[in-house]
């Protein structure tokens, strides 16, 4: 994870929810109106049963398919009576609430672990897959969410059902090691974009029960009308309660005590936030477990700064972790670099209403910070990132330098696009910019309440992040007085500068409210 240069103050906190610092400042029947939660299904209520549900989604049934540690595909029709068996088996308990799923992994997860990446053999990793998709199938044939995934084209329904989105195959690489056991060509470890974390996801039924409010703090319900709904709430919520890894030492020792998603949830230490140990990393693939649970798909990607890179180092390395919705032909909404939405120093953030000059409330704050942030392959390319989904080899393209022997990666998963560069150009940074001016950031504004002549150019460092590009090839740049302008507006809303310190204050003292509630 690269740290960027910005010109204004960078907060120590860095992080807090709009929604949840402006509850305070608004009145109670301002916000959202609460969802009530989601229903689970409960004792004496019949479930819809999994053949018969199969048998009335043909074109779901087709989704499900099981890549061989060999390479060889097997569509749910090729699979054994013992496979269907098993997948059957946690569909049923689903419906049964089986408090334990009997996933048949090691109790101690410690020893799939080899460095930092976990490793398992291909009953385990059927397992954890078959537990997954029978939970993704038992909430679309009973209802538990109000939209179908039916609706979502085939290449976005593989992040849901196909186990090439769970678990990536191993070739034989002389100088790697693996946990007892592990058989290159045969077994598997985890999906390239979540290489180095060894973050395991078991009983999709923590995700799914937080998500729904049943176990966390607030016992708010964070699915919407729709999956954008949704995926709004995910943000605000994110964008409020984590930190970004890893921690400092006295803190945390680095054993791992956050390799299970509910350890996660809860932060450490335990209640004060979660903590995306490895960055933009961990954070993309705890919003793709959460969005997973009700049955929403998000594709992990990885973003290098620039078109360029760094061929001397290896493409994990020199990319960060970003997120994609609807890539499979809607208008999908990139977000390519999952720090900007709870991480980078604009994040204290007052949005304020474009039509009343106000600010904003809970719900518009919600919506305005992931319009903000989630955007769309134009807007992108105004500011100079070329959206383009492209799957990653070793040696090829923007595989650059593989680990040569100790390789064990057929590809290294998808990219979403890079930046272009001219000369010293930093456009990331440039668009981080534009996000903090869009939502009103504290920075910002501190750097605003300190100036007293309006005519100081606000972007002193602009010269160096816009490198060799004209003005006219950054269309979404806007000037000096128009920055200014914003800021002004967004001092005006919240009260004057005066202000700011306290609000500051207080929007530090409101991150990390809603975590797993402790056992």
């Amino acid at each position: 994870m690269k740290t960027h240069r910005l010109f204004f103050t960078v907060l120590a906190a860095g992080v807090v929810s709009s929604a949840v610092l402006l509850t305070a400042l608004s009145s109670p029947q301002a916000g959202r109106s609460p969802r009530p939660p989601v229903q689970r299904n409960v004792p004496g209520r019949q479930a819809v049963g999994l053949d018969a549900f199969l048998e009335s989604t043909p074109a779901l049934a087709r989704q499900i398919v099981w890549v061989t540690g060999d390479g060889k595909r097997q569509p749910f029709d090729q699979w054994t009576p013992q496979m269907k068996g098993r997948l059957e088996d946690f569909y049923r308990r689903f419906g049964a609430q089986t408090g334990d799923l009997g996933i048949r992994i090691p109790r101690n997860i410690e020893s799939l672990v080899e460095g930092n990446d976990m490793y398992f053999t291909a009953d385990q990793a059927f397992e954890l897959y078959a537990a997954n998709v029978a939970h993704v199938l038992f909430v679309e044939a009973n209802h538990l969410v109000p939209w179908s995934i039916q609706s979502h084209p085939p290449i976005e329904l593989e992040e849901l059902l196909a186990s090439s989105s769970y678990f990536a195959r191993i070739k034989p690489a002389p100088n790697n090691y693996y946990p007892a056991g592990i058989q290159a060509n045969r077994d598997f470890t985890e999906p390239p974009e979540n290489e180095g974390l060894g973050e395991l996801t078991e009983d999709p039924r923590v995700a799914y029960d937080f998500v729904s409010g049943k176990t966390s703090a607030l016992h708010k319900s964070l699915v919407g009308e729709t999956e954008l709904d949704t995926l709004v709430n995910l943000t605000d919520w994110l964008h409020g309660n984590a930190d970004h890894g890893p921690m400092a030492e006295e803190r945390i020792t680095p054993d791992k005590g956050q390799r299970r998603l509910a350890d996660r949830l809860r932060g450490l230490p335990p209640g004060q936030m979660v903590t995306a140990l490895q960055g933009c990393h961990s954070a993309s693939k705890l919003m793709v477990d959460l969005a997973r649970a009700v049955n929403i798909p998000l594709l992990h990607t990885r973003a290098p700064d620039n078109i360029k890179g760094d061929a001397n180092s290896h493409f994990f390395n020199r990319t960060h972790g970003g997120l994609v919705y609807g890539w499979g032909g809607r208008a999908p909404r990139v977000l390519w670099h999952t720090d900007e939405i709870y991480a980078m120093p604009g994040r204290i953030c007052f949005p304020i209403n474009a039509r009343t000059g106000a600010l904003a409330t809970p719900q518009e704050a919600a919506q305005q910070y992931f319009d903000e942030m989630w955007t769309t392959p134009e807007r992108l390319a105004k500011a100079g990132f070329v959206y383009h989904l492209e799957r990653v080899f070793p040696e090829k393209g923007y595989g650059h330098t593989s680990r040569h022997q100790s390789e064990d990666r057929f590809d290294y998963g998808m990219m979403s696009g890079h930046w272009q560069k001219k000369g010293t150009s930093q456009l990331d940074t440039i668009f981080q910019f534009i996000h903090d001016s869009a939502m009103c950031s504290g920075p910002l504004l501190q750097s605003a309440a300190r100036r007293t002549n309006p005519k100081v150019p606000l972007l002193g460092n602009l010269k160096n992040w816009k490198g060799d590009f004209t003005d006219e090839e950054l269309p979404l740049l806007l000037s000096n007085e128009e920055y200014f302008s914003r800021a002004a507006a967004c001092l005006k809303a919240i009260g004057g500068a005066d202000k700011l310190p306290d609000l500051i204050a207080q929007a530090k003292a409101n991150r990390g409210k809603n975590l797993m509630v402790q056992r």
